[in-house]
């Protein structure tokens, strides 16, 4: 994405920043039952809970507000075009 859009370097960096932090939050799993689904709920609440700073960012903004970021009218449209653009970030 840096190389086709270099003059948003800033708003790619960004999106960059957001998708590994999504990658890198724990999700319980549903299958498990009792005393380790309690503790998968522990462990993601704790993961939440010390990057709050971070994913507080990307819940109050929505693709539309992100889009605006984007200098290249390319770029803006495609994320508009992926998503609806009402869709926060963080979801």
């Amino acid at each position: 994405m840096l190389e086709l859009f270099p003059q948003d370097t800033q708003a790619v960096n960004e999106f960059i920043q957001g998708v590994r932090l999504a990658l890198d939050m724990p999700m319980p799993d549903s299958r498990k039952k009792g005393i380790p689904a309690l503790l998968d709920g522990i462990r993601s609440g704790i993961w939440m809970v010390t990057h709050m700073g971070r994913l507080r960012k990307f819940m109050s903004m929505s693709i539309a507000d992100f889009a605006q970021k984007c200098t290249d009218p390319l770029l803006r449209e495609a994320f508009l075009e992926i998503w609806p653009s009402e869709f926060a970030c963080s979801s």
